[in-house]
Formats: structure tokens, C-alpha cells, sequence
């Protein structure tokens, strides 16, 4: 059995030490309860680059691990790619300041727009898992990650005093639901594979 390791696990260190640590070093009006990790990489936003380097990290480690591990399973390594791939496009794309006093503008819509298709993409890709795993358990657990992040994505946009405490919830989950993913299957856990190989 391999025992080599996905990107995304060196990068998940550095997503958990800046989504709660960059605030401190942020806007001044920045609340780590009610502001998004999309807020700490906004426009005109002090330090933004960190997060936004960050989202970029996270989005290449996706694409890498998703080709390396998932070999053979071409929608869900498509499905990741389009995930990961405006994962970046955030970063690009920055969202408005945290204050009113610059307005929504075309940078901020395409952020919201390729925020949204991260989203919707990673919840495609956990059903989508129920499909290939072979063991009950994982499968109950691909279809539980759609349950959490679609609950999830619900309270951020209907309990705006706690969104930033969600939406690092659900970072946390999802990341490591990846991660674990891309150790499964490159190491040569799932049956499937083996078969396939």
C-alpha cells in the first residue's frame, strides 16, 4: 500500500491558523462571528492577499490530489476541478469592502457567483461519492456531508449575526471530508480502484 500523503493535507494547517488568526490583523470593524473568510480577502480589505493566497493554495491542491487520487473517476475528478477551479476565481474575483461605503460592483457579482458555484459543486461532488464508495459507512457519510453543508449553507444566509462561525464550520468539514477522501483513494482503500487498476 502507498503511503502518499494529498497536498491538501499541508494546506488545511495553513486554512485553520489564517481563517481564525487574519482577523485580528484585518478591518477594524471585522467580527469573526458575522464576517465571511470572503470579507477577509475583500476589496480595499488590509491583508487581503493572505486569504485570498490561501483560497488559491486550496484551490491547487484540489485539482492535484483530485488527479492523483481519482483516477478512473472522471465525473468526480470533473466536479472537483470545476470546484476547486472557482475556489480560485474568489480569490481573483474579491468581494465588496466590509463597509457601505463602496458599493456592490462586477467584481463583487462574479464573486458571489463563483462563491455560489463552489458551493453547489461540492455538494454535487459528495452525492456524487455515494456512487463509488463501496463501504456503507463512507457512503452514509458522503450523503451526511450533503446533509451538513446544505444546513450549513442555509444558516449563513439566514442567520447573518453567526455567518462567519458557519461558514468557517462548514470550511473545516468540508476540507477535511476532501482530505479524507484523497488519502482513500490514492492509497488504494477503496475496492473499486483496485479493480479498475
Amino acid at each position: 500500500m502507498k503511503d502518499d500523503k494529498p497536498l491538501l493535507l499541508f494546506i488545511y494547517p495553513l486554512l485553520i491558523v489564517v481563517i481564525f488568526v487574519l482577523p485580528f490583523f484585518s478591518f477594524e470593524g471585522y467580527d469573526i462571528l458575522k464576517h465571511t473568510t470572503s470579507q477577509l480577502g475583500a476589496q480595499l480589505t488590509p491583508n487581503a492577499w493572505v486569504m485570498n493566497t490561501v483560497f488559491m493554495l486550496l484551490g491547487g491542491a484540489v485539482i492535484i490530489d483530485s488527479l492523483k487520487s481519482l483516477k478512473g473517476f472522471y465525473v468526480q475528478q470533473v466536479v472537483l476541478i470545476i470546484f476547486a477551479s472557482t475556489l480560485i476565481l474568489t480569490a481573483i474575483f474579491r468581494h465588496e469592502h466590509i463597509t457601505s461605503l463602496f458599493t456592490h460592483n462586477i467584481e463583487a457579482e462574479l464573486h458571489s457567483l463563483f462563491a455560489t458555484i463552489v458551493g453547489f459543486s461540492f455538494v454535487v461532488f459528495a452525492m456524487s461519492m455515494y456512487f463509488i464508495e463501496e463501504e456503507v459507512k463512507r457512503k452514509q457519510i458522503s450523503i451526511l456531508m450533503v446533509f451538513i453543508t446544505t444546513l450549513l449553507s442555509i444558516l449563513i444566509f439566514s442567520m447573518e449575526p453567526l455567518r462567519g462561525l458557519f461558514q468557517r464550520l462548514m470550511f473545516i468539514i468540508s476540507f477535511l471530508y476532501l482530505i479524507d477522501i484523497f488519502i482513500h483513494f490514492k492509497n488504494g482503500l477503496n475496492i473499486k480502484e483496485k479493480i479498475n487498476d
